[in-house]
């Protein structure tokens, strides 16, 4: 389960808001000063994000908290979120030629650009919808794991590097 700390900052009926802190791994490494992803999160910084959770543990405002999201929900978020949108694309932009193809269109790209814009909006809106579903509860959404002490604090996850002779 990857964890993080957060802060409850508001409950509303069985919800609370947690205020997280995202940070990078980044400057922890021989490469920071050449890496990509240390440059991004130099430039976009810590920013706190706010996040409505159930509140089963009876958190209240103030409470500092561990919020945990499976790794198995992580793979599968990440999968979903790039996948689809992928194959909407590219699936729009070969029927957009097609139908140029067979309609003698005198210009084959524009048709193919429209139809991948079209198949990109259409597996977008097609996400949108899934996630308010009914039947969709919020499986790819953080849960409470637990409450700290007042003087307590999550320890970084131990990253143990064996090499291989």
């Amino acid at each position: 389960m990857i964890e993080t700390e957060g802060r409850v900052v508001a409950v509303e009926s069985g919800r609370a808001w947690v205020e997280t802190v995202r940070s990078s791994a980044c400057g922890h490494c021989d490469a920071s000063g050449a890496c990509g992803t240390a440059l991004l999160a130099n430039t976009f910084g810590n920013r706190a994000t706010r996040i409505a959770v159930d509140n089963r543990l009876g958190a209240r405002v103030g409470d500092r908290v561990v919020l945990g999201l499976p790794e198995r929900a992580m793979l599968a978020g990440s999968f979903l979120l790039y996948i689809p949108p992928l194959i909407g694309l590219f699936l729009g932009a070969l029927l957009g030629q097609y139908y140029a193809t067979r309609t003698d269109a005198s210009a084959v790209e524009p048709w193919s650009v429209l139809g991948g814009l079209l198949g990109l909006m259409a597996v977008l809106a097609w996400r949108w919808i899934g996630e308010r579903s009914p039947r969709n509860p919020g499986r790819f959404r953080p849960v409470m794991v637990r409450r700290l002490a007042p003087g307590a604090c999550v320890p970084p996850p131990q990253i143990k590097i064996t090499e291989e002779r």
